[in-house]
């Protein structure tokens, strides 16, 4: 039995097999890097290892360093988790040959049913649904694919997370993005092999939870819809699956654990399928390992699937038979991330300044992220699961659509308020979706964001003034930048703030004793009474009426925070706004905020591309003295494990090229400059 276990992973899911593993008794051991040096998974574990290096080749994805703590800890058994080394043959193997207990499915498993074309022929043997696929290196599936229909869609042989994915509308572009996607297979893979399909518009992604002991017992923990995805990725799952005809989803069920059965796995795993509208179905992939969505599968099930994960890799059989798994209820999960979703879901950096969670009984948060904490640009947008359980869909909606709209995150751009949008919608309320479905619905979705997650502009100036006075005047151990310089106490007259690019100079005066404020500005006059006794850090409850119509009143529970350049962050009942403090004025005297607002930030033009986010140079694919066309791919940056293509806005030649590949570059910086013909 395993005795002590090193988990080679961070974040959520290290606190997570963390969890399990200390239920069943098991001593655990963390890995931690430099900038995870605040964050909880490691101080839950028993013990906790300082992985040196600044990349994640030289820590988390270095198998002699882990192998050598792992052997200087007294280990007998590896956790992966999943991402990093969790479907490395090699790394299993290694852990094998060193003694050690390895937490996942065997190696020759994992190399059977990672590779898509060898886990195809497997489900061709046994007679599941399979689409129709060319195979092969970049040159022969050049000539191959010329006599296909369009659309089609490329694939990594190896991997996943959407890398190397391509989907093609014309024999023109087939070139150009199967040499990109041979590329990225080859960068994140090591395996350069591709295989093409038939693209498919409207298809609902159907996945099987599988779980399998060392003597041939295969059950599955049911299904789970996953048809809500932006850049190939989820980002909300639910489970079961109701969306598809019953007699179609048992045999998917059924196929699942057939080939399973078929190629002798061992652990947990996932099968995937895509669903079309006709009912027709077709074999995916299989993902050997622990999935990121696997909670909402525990919560109808009621089964832990990581200490199912530890007892099948001990060599425990498994302790049911299929008829007594029954699914009960109904989960959702949302993943929130550290991304713009008008902007392309870019990655989004900066300090999470406030990370409210709300308290119910039905609510699962996996987290690994407090106040005050610094994005790490290195590893996935990925901040929290949120997963929700209702006695049916309806229910599990209307919970989850509360929970958002509670759940606080302040000081950097998340995808909260697409969610909020999301659950609002009436075609996914309805179950009318697919894997296009945020990339058809998106911009009426950001429509909905901004008219409906939006305070207006005079409830903007009047709770930033607010959250302003709560910072420097409530908060009696609050220490401040104006306080140091100034008094805690001392009343200034004058607030000159800044939204949405209009400049409002705000008159104020606070009365502690009342907890009032009366606020005169370009809207007219106001009173602001805080509610109760203001002395929480970043929220606060007022109160809000006109001096001109008493009965005209609002009350607004407020989330802040202000940064050192004087940036507001604001949420209130489910809408959000920002501010800038320019300037606040004692006496006659006008005191700037200590940091000035930088300038306007450089974008890409016609002449000069910039980076949009901060990230590694991954690939540049052109030459200075290169003549290039609008659209032409020139490189990709590489950002919470996203790429993200940047492409010539105009027809011209390369000038000059500032960056080469692997380094990294700042959000905003110039890479290369583009001349006119």
């Amino acid at each position: 039995m395993i005795q002590k276990l090193l988990i080679v992973n961070r974040g959520e899911i290290a606190r997570r097999i963390n969890r399990s593993a200390q239920n069943m008794g098991i001593h655990t051991v963390a890995l931690w890097i430099e900038s995870d040096r605040h964050l909880q998974y490691h101080r839950e574990t028993n013990e906790a290892e300082f992985l040196e290096g600044d990349s994640i080749e030289e820590t988390f994805l270095n198998i002699d360093r882990i192998l050598d703590i792992a052997q200087k800890k007294g280990c007998d058994a590896i956790h992966p988790g999943y991402g990093f080394l969790s479907e490395s043959p090699e790394f299993a193997r290694r852990c094998i040959e060193a003694g050690l207990v390895w937490i996942g499915p065997s190696p020759e498993s994992m190399e059977l049913l990672s590779n898509k074309v060898e886990a195809t022929k497997i489900a061709v043997s046994q007679d599941i649904p399979t689409i129709p696929t060319v195979t092969g290196e970049l040159k022969e599936l050049t000539v191959q694919c010329e006599n296909m229909d369009f659309p089609l869609l490329i694939k990594a042989a190896s991997g996943g997370g959407g890398r190397g994915m391509k989907i093609v509308r014309s024999k023109e572009e087939l070139g150009r993005q199967l040499e990109a996607a041979a590329f990225e297979a080859q960068s994140y893979f090591g395996n350069a092999q591709l295989f093409v399909t038939p693209y498919f518009e409207q298809v609902r992604h159907v996945e099987v939870q599988i779980v399998a002991d060392k003597w041939g017992n295969v059950v599955h923990l049911y299904d789970r819809e996953c048809s809500i995805q932006r850049r190939y990725q989820k980002i909300v799952e639910e489970a079961p699956c109701v969306s598809i005809d019953p007699n179609v989803r048992e045999k998917i069920l059924a196929d699942a654990v057939k080939l399973a059965k078929k190629a002798g796995y061992d652990n947990v795993g996932t099968v995937e399928f895509i669903v079309l509208p006709s009912g027709k179905y077709y074999f995916l992939e299989v993902n050997t390992r622990i999935q990121v969505e696997h909670p909402v599968t525990e919560l109808i099930t009621g089964i832990d699937i990581v200490a199912c994960q530890i007892r099948s890799a001990q060599g425990e059989k498994l302790p049911w038979k299929q008829e007594n798994i029954q699914p009960r209820g109904h989960a959702i999960e949302c993943r929130l991330c550290a991304e713009d979703p008008a902007n392309a879901f870019l990655p989004s950096g900066g300090t999470i300044k406030v990370f409210d969670v709300p308290k119910k009984s039905y609510l699962r948060v996996e987290a690994d992220v407090k106040n005050e904490q610094e994005i790490n640009l290195n590893f996935d947008s990925l901040l929290a699961k949120i997963v929700v359980q209702g006695n049916d869909r309806a229910q599990t909606l209307q919970r989850m659509s509360q929970t958002l709209d509670q759940f606080i995150v302040l000081g950097t751009i998340t995808n909260l308020p697409l969610l909020r949008a999301l659950f609002s919608y009436p075609d996914f309320q309805q179950n009318n979706v697919y894997t296009t479905f945020l990339e058809l619905h998106l911009n009426e979705l950001l429509s909905k964001i901004f008219q409906n997650q939006q305070l207006s502009y005079t409830e903007t100036v009047l709770l930033a003034t607010a959250a302003f006075i709560h910072q420097e005047h409530c908060l009696k151990h609050h220490t401040s930048y104006y306080s140091q310089w100034y008094g805690r106490w001392r009343l200034f007259p004058y607030l000159r703030l800044r939204t949405d690019e209009t400049e409002n100079i705000v008159q104020y005066q606070y009365y502690p004793a009342n907890n009032l404020i009366h606020i005169k500005g370009n809207e007219g006059n106001f009173e602001v009474r805080f509610i109760g006794q203001p002395v929480q850090n970043h929220s606060f409850a007022v109160e809000v009426t006109t001096n001109d119509n008493a009965s005209v009143n609002q009350t607004y529970e407020i989330y802040y925070a202000i940064d050192s350049a004087g940036h507001i962050y604001l949420e209130s009942n489910g809408k959000k706004a920002e501010a800038d403090i320019l300037a606040r004025y004692l006496d006659t005297r006008e005191h700037r905020w200590l940091k000035p607002q930088a300038t306007k930030q450089n974008v890409s033009d016609a002449n000069r591309i910039v980076a949009p986010i901060p990230g590694k140079i991954a690939k540049i694919f052109i030459t200075a003295g290169q003549r290039i066309k609008h659209g032409d791919l020139l490189a990709i940056i590489e950002s919470m494990k996203t790429e993200n293509k940047l492409t010539a806005l105009s027809e011209g030649i390369v000038e000059e090229i500032f960056v080469r590949t692997g380094e990294t570059v700042k959000a905003n910086q110039t890479l290369f400059t583009i001349g006119k013909n």
